[in-house]
């Protein structure tokens, strides 16, 4: 069976584009004829599925918002996503929407026929529009859906620069001080040699420095390089990951990042699932998968045990002693008025909030930090230069 591409004219005039499975070409316009449409174009395409798993986050979460905003125009689901095909650029979400439309022609739901593209769409996704569904409430799912991936987004990514700022600050500040001892100091310090006087210290110790890199500065390099290798194939190991997890918790300023944001994500994913309909259980196992932290993943695992054999979740939290103190209280709070959900979405802006102002304070105190660090390496290497001409001037003017 082959895939066709199509250009069709309805009853009334207007134009559908879309594509179809068929044995051949002949079967493919039968097809369109059975659907009241009349074929104007028609290619068979090469590829019979596009690698949806390619899709970025962004461009999930813009597909969903566009079909949430159709659905709550009212239109059905299958003629939303035929008007998404035919504006969309973009021929991976093209296809997508073609494949969607014909499972759900073909007797599918929105939930059944997502779960057939494989990795595309998270279990979150799934398991939020299939109790949508049930509920009659897929748009406003879909809504709440997307406006829970772009906040997860804008919260890794914040995240992620406040580790990833200081890093790069550095770098440059090493390759920067590297470019003086290899290549500006050399030329500088030549002079000095040549005046056959004794040097400082400081003056002789720039000196092996340079010499070290400009030899082996190379294999430095390389020997970094395959070390960083080796350690990213190390922690592909799960044992070793959850020990280098369970370190990186530890540590007093990333260890609190990384803490806090994994108890937002469990919070919010927990908060949106169990407001849509979703039942507890299911809802603790998709939440365990948005969990990138080893340690406190296995405690999500934990909690969705003992949940299962009775427990409250409050007292399953407090136990495993992986998330802050503060979940635990607020969800105990929220079981004894009935109002979980709102506790845990309460949970989820406070930590949140609390990341927010923990990476702008430490990106705050980087930078000026970093700043102070490089100026106090380019002053010791300014003061190697700088006192063997103090030192020349001296004697010159001694003589």
């Amino acid at each position: 069976m082959s895939r066709f591409q199509y250009v069709a004219a309805t009853e009334d005039g207007q134009q559908r584009k879309g594509r179809l499975d068929a044995d051949n070409a002949r079967h493919a316009r039968h097809l369109l004829r059975e659907q009241g449409l009349y074929p104007v174009k028609l290619h068979a395409l090469r590829q019979h599925r596009q690698a949806f798993s390619s899709l970025s986050a962004s461009e999930l979460t813009a597909w969903t918002r566009e079909l949430a905003s159709l659905l709550q125009a009212g239109l059905p689901i299958d003629q939303a996503l035929n008007a998404m095909l035919e504006q969309s650029q973009s021929a991976p979400l093209q296809s997508l929407s073609t494949d969607l439309i014909q499972s759900i022609r073909a007797g599918h739901s929105l939930s059944g026929a997502m779960q057939q593209q494989g990795p595309t769409f998270p279990d979150i996704f799934l398991a939020l529009v299939a109790a949508g569904e049930e509920a009659g409430q897929l748009d406003t799912v879909l809504q709440r859906l997307a406006d829970y991936q772009e906040n997860r987004d804008k919260l890794r990514n914040k995240v992620m620069l406040a580790l990833l700022y200081p890093a790069a600050i550095t770098l440059v500040a090493l390759g920067v001080i590297a470019g003086l001892l290899t290549y500006v100091v050399p030329q500088i310090v030549h002079v000095f040699q040549q005046t056959h006087q004794h040097l400082p210290w400081l003056t002789r110790a720039l000196i092996v420095s340079s010499n070290f890199l400009r030899h082996w500065g190379l294999l430095l390099l390389l020997v970094l390089i395959l070390a960083s290798i080796g350690a990213w194939k190390t922690l592909q190991n799960p044992a070793k990951r959850l020990r280098w997890h369970a370190h990186l918790l530890q540590q007093p300023i990333i260890g609190a990042l990384l803490r806090n944001l994994a108890t937002a994500r469990f919070a919010s994913t927990l908060a949106m699932l169990t407001s849509s309909g979703v039942p507890l259980i299911k809802a603790l196992q998709t939440a365990t998968r948005v969990i990138d932290m080893l340690p406190i993943r296995a405690a999500s695992q934990e909690i969705e045990r003992m949940v299962t054999e009775g427990a409250a979740l409050s007292r399953a939290i407090q136990t495993t002693r992986q998330f802050p103190p503060l979940l635990s209280h607020l969800i105990a709070s929220g079981e004894a008025s009935g109002q979980v959900s709102a506790m845990l979405n309460r949970a989820a802006q406070f930590y949140e909030q609390d990341l927010d102002t923990r990476t702008s304070l430490l990106m705050r105190i980087m930078e000026p930090l970093l700043v102070l660090i490089m100026g106090a390496i380019v002053l010791i290497i300014v003061l190697a230069i700088m006192l063997p001409i103090v030192q020349i001037n001296h004697m010159a003017g001694a003589t």
